[in-house]
């Protein structure tokens, strides 16, 4: 800007001086012509003492005038060569500016060339104070792990995580040498791995302290985990606690319990000698073309059988005649003869028994009511849903099996499947569940049911028929 004024200022100088030359120039000529106007009259006239005398002042004012011309000419040489000094000095100055403006850039960028040195310097020293806090924070955690080593196994798993830790904070201290390979990425990944771990060392100091407090919750931990490989310790366990005080509980009936548990064990062992196929019964009398398992519903004014004597797939039937003499009932179980226009109801399978096994319950009015379950026998049933699954189980247990409950919102497929190794018969609830379920339990095999509608009589039909499906009972 500053150079852009002093060219006006040059350029107006060099304008004025060429004007004040043009008004020179014309004061001259003026003049001679005046002069040369006057030269005729003297050579007509006399001279005078009057006209001499003007002509000496012409001739004084003509060598003045000479003088000023010749100062002019100076003067204006000596503007031109001031001009071009000015002109020169102007550019000078210019590049002066534009070099004092390329210095002060330079100041600048070296300023913040330091401040990002400066700010680099803090960083390396925030990394430098992270890595030596998350050193401090394993060799806690390393610790905790030596002193919690009974947990389990995956108190093992945490020590493999805490090695992979170590490796992982060996390779973190090689990379913080430079820390431009370093980034925020690595160090948020291994800080909320610390943080999960420290999650599950305080799941397992809490479930340590549970199972201290209460030994049941072992036993339910070990109905969830426990594996075959645990086996052979836990019956060494049981055979050890064996006394004269507690000889009772090994005893169900006239009969002791390992025998009971032996009788069962055949039984299903003459069912899946070759199980290498799918599970499939063999010229059972329960898998007779005309005989069929299953309940009554009443619909329309019609009482209907619906056929589970297959797993994967029910068939609902008119009921043509009752062949028994007891009154038709919904839900209960029956055995059926098909015919070509429906079925015949041949024979009720009684979920009630008059035998001692009782159970009482209340009616609404706040009456008891005695009323006795067949015992099915203490069969593992897996029944899988999400709702009135307490009430099930109960009705279960009072047919005398031990029921094992699995909600598929709540509960992992892991989980899942290791309650179906130790169940003997599924009872899925097709109206609450997530369909994902059937990828994880096979509806083909006779021992898995499907209940389409649920309540606890339907719950005990169909365990009652699938027992029955199965040659259990």
């Amino acid at each position: 800007m500053n150079f852009k004024i002093h060219t006006k200022n040059r350029t107006e100088i060099a304008e004025q001086s060429k004007l004040q030359k043009e008004r020179n120039r014309e004061l001259f000529l003026n003049r001679l012509k005046y002069k040369e106007d006057l030269q005729p009259e003297s050579t007509e006239s006399p001279t005078s003492p009057t006209e001499q005398k003007e002509k000496q002042l012409r001739r004084k004012v003509q060598k003045e005038l000479e003088g000023n011309q010749k100062k002019l000419t100076q003067k204006s040489e000596m503007i031109r060569e001031q001009a071009e000094k000015l002109k020169k000095y102007e550019q000078e100055l210019a590049e002066l500016k534009y070099q004092q403006w390329k210095n002060r850039d330079q100041y600048v960028q070296l300023k913040n060339l330091e401040t990002e040195l400066m700010q680099r310097e803090v960083g390396i020293e925030a990394e430098r104070k992270k890595r030596m806090e998350m050193e401090r924070r394993i060799e806690q955690l390393e610790l905790e792990r030596e002193k919690g080593e009974k947990g389990g196994k995956k108190l093992v798993n945490l020590s493999n995580q805490l090695k992979q830790l170590k490796q992982s904070n060996r390779t973190l201290r090689k990379q913080l040498e430079n820390h431009d390979l370093l980034t925020s990425q690595k160090y948020g990944n291994v800080e909320q791995e610390v943080e999960n771990l420290q999650k599950e060392v305080q799941i397992y100091r809490k479930r340590e302290k549970e199972i201290h407090q209460n030994p049941m919750y072992l036993m339910s931990y070990m109905k969830q985990h426990m594996t075959d490989e645990y086996l052979p310790d836990l019956i060494g366990i049981v055979e050890s606690f064996i006394t004269k005080d507690n000889l009772h509980y090994f005893y169900r009936g006239q009969h002791n319990l390992f025998y009971l548990l032996m009788r069962r064990v055949n039984l299903l062992s003459y069912h899946s000698k070759n199980r290498k196929k799918p599970y499939s019964m063999k010229k059972t009398k329960n898998a007779n073309d005309k005989e069929r398992l299953g309940y009554l519903i009443y619909e329309n004014d019609t009482w209907m059988f619906v056929d589970t004597t297959q797993s994967d797939h029910s068939e609902i039937y008119q009921v043509i005649e009752n062949r028994n003499e007891e009154v038709l009932t919904v839900d209960r179980p029956v055995r059926a003869i098909l015919q070509d226009e429906g079925v015949d109801v041949d024979k009720y399978l009684t979920l009630e028994s008059s035998a001692s096994a009782h159970t009482v319950e209340k009616q609404k009015g706040g009456k008891a009511q005695t009323r006795a379950y067949m015992q099915f026998g203490n069969f593992k049933i897996l029944v899988i849903g999400s709702r009135f699954m307490s009430d099930y189980k109960h009705r279960l247990e009072k047919h005398g099996c031990t029921a094992t409950l699995h909600n598929p919102y709540e509960e992992s497929f892991e989980v899942l499947k290791g309650k179906i190794s130790k169940s003997e018969i599924i009872l899925v609830c097709e109206r609450h569940i997530p369909h994902s379920v059937w990828d994880h339990v096979d509806k083909k095999q006779p021992f898995v049911s499907a209940l389409k509608q649920d309540s606890k009589d339907l719950i005990a039909t169909f365990a009652y028929l699938t027992l029955k499906r199965c040659e259990l009972v």
